[in-house]
């Protein structure tokens, strides 16, 4: 009898189990962002596991984290106590020490922001981000030289930081060095080499990426343009070097893909021209992967699938009327 009570009292227990399983599931959702609720709904969520009791400590390290996140600068006083509290639980937490020095830095607690940032980098070194952060802090307290250090590794971690270049020419104008200002940007010359793209300005196109690249050699936006004209005036194995470089930085660049798709094409490689076209006409949503649709079709074709290939160019040809003139016009492709 003993054992039989036991037994429905247990079954009578596990629909409540599950549904405060279930329900806390949701709530971690909700914490963690992962759930398309309001920030209030999301805070409550955070707060409700808090509360809970039932939390052990490196799980309640990463409430308090995520709230103090969802506070932010709304709500910076608060933010900062969450992260705190984050860090009393998990002392080895950089993202909770970057996160509370953003925080600090929005209000203008700059000292103390720095002192954040540092704790994020020692734990992380490889955190571009961190060091951008802290650099910006220095700048803010007129301390250029310290914050073109943490630029300088910023970019060497991250070349793609927008950002960090602007931030390290205006470490150089507080230094005195306008020169070095003007000279330590690449983005401007990546604008002036992109519209002599789009504009056929070939010459002055070239001479812009060359010194946005003499800046930032390994800059994926300027590296790419180039690799297009150098496709453009059949120098394919330049064109490829560029184009392996900027995916090395940029791997998730579906125009990359295409470019490098095309060059391989053109080189005969046809196994590696489709694995790159392939990713190309999946990522690329925006314009309509006609050229990287059109190329594909020819490798299909030129590797025997001539039904798929067939099927590729009549897609590309009827999302863009003229690519075939296009694509002989411009990379030689027929």
């Amino acid at each position: 009898m003993r054992r039989w009570a036991a037994l429905v009292a247990l079954l009578l227990a596990l629909p409540w189990s599950e549904g405060r399983a279930q329900d806390r599931a949701e709530q971690w959702r909700r914490c963690e962002g992962l759930a398309e609720v309001d920030r209030e709904i999301a805070v409550a969520a955070c707060t409700a596991l808090i509360e809970s009791g039932h939390e052990a400590e490196q799980s309640l390290a990463a409430a308090f984290y995520h709230r103090g996140h969802l506070r932010g600068f709304q709500e910076a006083d608060q933010a900062v106590d969450d992260l705190t509290q984050a860090i009393r639980l998990n002392p080895w937490f950089p993202a909770a020490y970057l996160e509370r020095g953003n925080v600090r830095a929005g209000k203008r607690d700059y000292e103390s922001a720095i002192a954040d940032f540092t704790a994020a980098i020692r734990l992380d070194p490889s955190d571009a981000f961190a060091f951008l952060r802290r650099g910006q802090a220095y700048l803010a307290r007129n301390l250029p030289a310290d914050a073109l250090n943490d630029f300088e590794e910023a970019i060497r971690l991250n070349p793609y930081s927008a950002t960090a270049y602007q931030g390290r020419s205006k470490a150089y104008e507080d230094l005195g060095q306008h020169e070095k200002a003007k000279q330590n940007n690449p983005n401007p010359w990546t604008y002036i080499c992109g519209y002599g793209v789009l504009y056929q300005e070939f010459d002055e196109a070239m001479a812009a990426c060359n010194r946005a690249l003499a800046i930032a050699p390994d800059y994926p936006v300027a590296l790419r343009w180039r690799a297009m004209m150098l496709l453009m005036g059949g120098r394919r194995d330049a064109a490829l070097a560029d184009l392996d470089r900027a995916l090395r930085i940029e791997p998730s660049s579906s125009l990359g893909r295409e470019l490098r798709g095309i060059a391989h094409l053109l080189g005969g490689n046809l196994d590696a021209a489709i694995a790159d076209l392939d990713i190309a006409v999946q990522w690329d949503t925006k314009r309509l992967g006609s050229m990287a649709l059109y190329a594909r079709g020819l490798a299909r074709q030129r590797r025997g699938d001539q039904a798929g290939g067939a099927a590729d160019i009549e897609r590309a040809k009827s999302r863009n009327s003229r690519i075939e003139a296009r694509a002989a016009e411009e990379y030689g492709l027929k």
